[in-house]
């Protein structure tokens, strides 16, 4: 079928096959693999142009026609058969005819098992089957018949089959060191077929291996115009990472590429022969490898996200709960970002890691326990709790005890189970948090805090009242002895990130004992976070303790102006991966402090971290952190040069945060940047002047200041009374400074009151630059604003 329908016996030699009719029966019955082709179904193809005559019938004499060339066929094929004998290979068999054939006989099949071994096997093996299997084409699949319509769908498969077999043998070939003889064929193969974009990036390659590092460049420029002139296709992500790559990067060493994807090639082949089917270490090898995989770029990440959740899957269930909490522990990739690129995903991995660390038994493996509070800790990202209006300040405005609001007045599903200080007492049928408004303490009228203690008039462990017990409660203001960010407080403040020893029975106790029908979600996570960095400062664990310090750090949201704090954390979980050699919480580390940095306007120490940051994105191929370099330089450029002298740089960055496989990170990012000039200005966005963009997750709290900016005033007003309160997140100081200002635009003094208490432990810190993208300008100078638009003080 690779060719010219033809056939060979045993010896090799060419059978004579007779008229063209004779070989396009052939050619039909292959194409049928093995399944009988009535004779109706011969006429109507061979005869497809001549139709049916005004009866319905089909051509006169075609059927007797067939089984003449039938019947050549078998004469041809089985000279040795006897009269009258009946045939084993063309076989009547009801209504039509079928080929007995063996898939070792037809050189069609042959090159498809073929293809199927070369793509198992390791790179050096696999050349020679590729080669094998190439050869066995000798022309275009049935050549003589190129315009049938019963060939057309098997001549497109077996073709893209080929093509597809071609770049494979490239790609082999350049992990073996053959890039020079890859950079032959592909010539040909783009010229011949210059649509195909992973020729062209597999030429650029080969031919940058080869040392022709300028032809490779020129390469992707050719295909690039070739593309969009000819075929009008704007070119794929692979054609712009390959040219981006090439420009990044310095010569490669052939040998060495060849070498390192050998190796690979060679140990992933004999992964698949020694190992088990149905092997557990198969699930352990998964996760790992999707751990590795999701620190490797864009790509990379959507792939290790989109498959996490199967391998937690397949692990939890074999049955075997150890099983399922090591799995799920063992995807310890950093985090710097707050907003989960897949809510749901993330919030049943964090469920998940809840339901594995309660199945543990009390004192069981406390190394595997800190990692999947960790992973409770990393998935809930902090922002779980904003799923309500912002609730009225209560108590009076001179002062006096706060009372908490209720948590929601739907029936808590959710339960605990009691046990020592070092079991996880959280269970969850997947409820975050109860709906409606979450309120924190509100205090006196000068926005002081409160925590809820009995000092405050509030009930001493949390109570039926209380968002949590109060040692759960966020502490404000910066760490006792320049600690990291406190994520607990027992009351007097005094409460680091769960240093060993500070609790004798430990944070789970607690957790134990919460009444759960009042304990978000989010506290819940912050207790997980505390009780990890307990259980790893205590277990001595470096690469244990460098997981749970992050997330102690994606915890540590629960109030405004924590970034003194976070600079701390940043900088221990910075020097303890700089000891002990774990580069990717080295990055994470210089990452938490880049944005705490950027927060306290500290703005040349954050551009040495950057710098930093890139040397080593570049050294151990962590591309995904030059995204949030680029973004602080941009802000940087804002702070330091204007608006104008940053917008280009903006331009720049949301393009590539776009394509970086954080869809968290990317969503509403366009609208952020859009208002950077009216929030550092003075005048709100026109019904004109605000680009039409979406603004995806910060809808709820730009929607008001766009409605009043239109001169839709109650519109605006209506939209204040109905924003949830922004999430503990990297960006809630800017969504406060933006709530404010749409409430000073239309004298919502409730908003604005309640925006100032919350602001207020920010006052030394710039809005938004906490997150390392945006910035809103100073804090102290939305606080100025507040207390313009509120004027006497009345309340309303």
């Amino acid at each position: 079928m690779l060719g010219p329908v033809a056939a060979w016996d045993a010896d090799g030699v060419p059978v004579a096959l007779g008229a063209p009719r004779h070989r396009e029966v052939l050619g039909r019955l292959l194409i049928a693999r093995n399944r009988v082709v009535p004779v109706g179904r011969l006429v109507a193809d061979l005869w497809e142009d001549a139709g049916a005559d005004a009866d319905g019938d089909t051509p006169v004499g075609a059927v007797g026609a067939v089984r003449t060339f039938v019947a050549a066929l078998r004469r041809a094929l089985e000279p040795e058969r006897a009269p009258r004998q009946a045939s084993r290979l063309l076989v009547t068999q009801g209504p039509g005819y079928v080929l007995h054939a063996g898939r070792d006989v037809v050189d069609a099949w042959r090159f498809e098992d073929t293809v199927t071994r070369a793509a198992a096997a390791a790179p050096h093996a696999a050349v020679a089957l590729w080669d094998q299997a190439l050869g066995l084409w000798r022309g275009p699949v049935l050549a003589d018949f190129p315009g049938v319509r019963w060939a057309a769908a098997e001549q497109a498969r077996l073709e893209a089959l080929r093509l597809d077999a071609v770049e494979r043998r490239a790609d082999s070939l350049l992990s073996t060191g053959g890039a020079r003889e890859a950079a032959v064929d592909l010539e040909a193969h783009v010229v011949a077929h210059p649509w195909r974009e992973d020729g062209w990036v597999l030429l650029a390659t080969a031919l940058e291996r080869s040392g022709r590092r300028g032809d490779a460049l020129e390469a992707l420029r050719r295909a690039r115009h070739i593309l969009s002139e000819r075929f009008g296709i704007e070119p794929g992500p692979a054609l712009a990472r390959a040219e981006t790559q090439l420009l990044k990067g310095g010569p490669a060493s052939a040998e060495a590429s060849g070498a390192v994807d050998g190796v690979w090639g060679r140990a992933a082949a004999a992964w698949e022969r020694a190992v088990p089917v149905r092997s557990r270490a198969r699930l352990h090898a998964t996760a790992a490898l999707l751990r590795d995989l999701a620190v490797t770029g864009a790509d990379g990440l959507e792939e290790a996200r989109e498959h996490r959740r199967d391998v937690v899957a397949a692990a939890e269930a074999t049955g075997d709960a150890e099983l399922a909490a090591r799995i799920i522990g063992s995807y310890d990739v950093p985090a710097v970002w707050t907003r989960a690129d897949d809510p749901d995903d993330a919030g049943e991995l964090s469920r998940a890691a809840a339901r594995a660390a309660a199945a543990l038994a009390p004192g069981e493996s406390p190394a595997l326990r800190a990692r999947l509070l960790s992973v409770v800790a990393v998935e809930s990202r902090g922002d779980a709790a904003a799923d309500g209006p912002i609730p009225r300040a209560v108590g009076p405005t001179g002062g006096g005890p706060a009372r908490r609001g209720p948590v929601g007045d739907r029936p808590d599903r959710r339960r605990t189970t009691r046990g020592g200080p070092d079991q996880v007492t959280v269970q969850s049928d997947g409820e975050e948090a109860a709906d409606g408004p979450i309120p924190r303490a509100i205090g006196p009228a000068d926005g002081r805090p409160t925590d809820g203690g009995p000092a405050d008039g509030g009930p001493a462990d949390g109570g039926p009242t209380g968002d949590g017990p109060a040692h759960s409660r966020p502490a404000r203001g910066r760490p006792a002895g320049g600690r990291p960010a406190r994520v607990g407080s027992t009351g007097g403040g005094t409460d680091r990130v769960g240093a060993a020893g500070d609790r004798p029975a430990g944070a789970a106790a607690a957790w134990a004992a919460a009444p759960p029908a009042v304990e978000p979600w989010r506290l819940r996570a912050e207790r997980a976070a505390e009780e990890a960095v307990r259980l790893a400062r205590r277990l001595g664990d470096p690469g244990l303790l460098a997981f749970a310090l992050n997330g102690a750090f994606m915890q540590s949201f629960g109030h405004c102006g924590g970034a003194s704090g976070r600079e701390a954390l940043g900088r221990e979980l910075t020097d303890l991966a700089v000891g002990h050699g774990l580069p990717n919480h080295e990055v994470l580390g210089r990452l938490v402090r880049l944005q705490a940095l950027a927060a306290l306007g500290e703005l040349t120490t954050a551009g040495a971290e950057a710098e930093e940051i890139d040397r080593l994105a570049h050294r151990h191929e962590r591309p995904l952190a030059g995204v949030f370099t680029s973004w602080f330089r941009a802000l940087r450029t804002c702070e330091t040069d204007g608006w104008s002298a940053a917008r280009p740089l903006y331009t720049r960055v949301l393009a590539a945060t776009a394509d970086s496989g954080m869809p968290g990170l990317a969503q509403g990012a366009p609208a952020l940047v859009a208002l950077v000039p009216y929030m550092r200005g003075s005048n709100l966005p026109g019904p004109g002047d605000f680009p039409e963009l979406e603004a995806g997750p910060y809808e709820p709290w730009l929607r008001p200041l766009l409605l009043a900016g239109a001169g839709a005033g109650e519109q605006a007003r209506m939209a204040l009374d109905e924003a949830p309160r922004p999430p503990h997140d990297l960006l809630q100081e800017a969504m406060w400074c933006v709530l404010a200002r749409a409430a000073g635009a239309v004298g919502h003094q409730r908003i604005l009151r309640r925006a100032r208490e919350e602001l207020t432990p920010a006052v030394g810190e710039l809005a938004g630059a906490a997150s390392g993208l945006v910035s809103f300008g100073p804090v102290q100078h939305h606080l100025h604003a507040i207390d313009l638009a509120l004027g006497d003080g009345s309340d309303v």
